[in-house]
């Protein structure tokens, strides 16, 4: 865990000044490819250690394996952020715009 950080500083200045990538590192090894992957949002995409939804690149179709990937991973994601709602309904003081 790291921060706080103000919500003006953007994904990537929390990423970077949250060291991250070197704990991932350190977890996963320093290999070119993680073995393991935390699925995060778009903002991270193509840094170490994350993986993110199955995107159509240059017309190119979904294979079904990557769009049930996609669709299972909404699922999980949709539920983490109701879990992310709750923290809010609970403890309200903690949510930046409150």
């Amino acid at each position: 865990m790291a921060g706080p950080f103000e919500a003006s500083a953007g994904d990537w200045r929390m990423w970077h000044d949250s060291n991250i990538e070197q704990e991932l590192r350190s977890i996963f090894g320093e290999g070119r490819d993680a073995p393991f992957y935390i699925y995060g949002d778009p903002a991270y995409s193509g840094a170490y250690g994350v993986l993110g939804a199955y995107t159509r690149v240059g017309g190119r179709t979904l294979l079904r394996d990557e769009k049930v990937f996609n669709i299972i991973m909404a699922q999980v994601r949709i539920t983490i952020e109701q879990l992310f709602g709750n923290v809010l309904v609970i403890w309200g003081f903690s949510g930046h715009k409150y």
